[in-house]
């Protein structure tokens, strides 16, 4: 890219496509990822529940595989939202959070505060989503279930492995501000997840350490 940028000093365009095409789409993701976290951690910081719908949410249906139905997402409004809260509990229906793009919805009430202003912290507010240099890096954004569900779970302990096959951080052990120790290794976690979700975030929630020592 920058070798590009030498040569071709306002070509940003073209320096962009010297990245593989999934990592020029995969920057899209991060930015929408971003907006994402953001409005989940705005919604826990507001005190608003995540696994539970609130009046003026987007909330969709579960299949059977576990997957969000991004399409079927409704407004719930306070008439129903007895209903759809029990739907919730029961795993049929989850509260969304939004991965922007050019024609995805945003909550509404306070839920919808919050994703705005995530938007508008990043500076997204004004963007059309429509890439017209890179067409097919445009997109029309989607919703994204803001918890999931594991299945399968169990924890059993297994041998520690040899110290020649752990690297140096396992050889030097843990420091002063370190939240590990050797014996954890002797743990092993078995857990059956949704396509989408990822096993490192549901770890966290036990180990309860720094993303920097996962």
């Amino acid at each position: 890219m920058l070798e590009h940028l030498v040569n071709n000093p306002d070509d940003w365009v073209g320096s962009f496509k010297k990245l593989p095409t999934n990592l020029q789409l995969m920057t899209v993701h991060a930015i929408q990822s971003v907006v994402f976290n953001k409005s989940l951690h705005g919604r826990i910081e507001a005190g608003l529940p995540i696994s539970a719908p609130v009046a003026g949410d987007l909330v969709g249906r579960i299949d059977e595989k576990g997957q969000l139905n991004a399409k079927s997402c409704v407004l719930i409004e306070e008439r129903t939202l007895p209903r759809i809260t029990r739907n919730c509990q029961l795993g049929r229906l989850t509260p969304t959070g939004p991965l922007p793009g050019s024609i995805v919805s945003t909550c509404q009430g306070k839920s919808g505060e919050i994703e705005m202003a995530a938007i508008t912290e990043m500076n997204l507010q004004d963007i059309s989503w429509n890439v017209v240099a890179i067409s097919r890096l445009s997109s029309k954004g989607t919703r994204r279930a803001l918890v999931t569900g594991f299945s399968e779970f169990s924890v059993d302990t297994v041998p520690i492995a040899a110290d020649d096959t752990m690297g140096q951080k396992w050889i030097a052990g843990p420091t002063e501000n370190s939240r590990w120790h050797p014996e954890g290794a002797c743990i092993r976690f078995r857990f059956t997840l949704s396509s989408g979700s990822y096993a490192t975030t549901l770890l966290r929630e036990f180990m309860q350490c720094p993303l920097s020592q996962i």
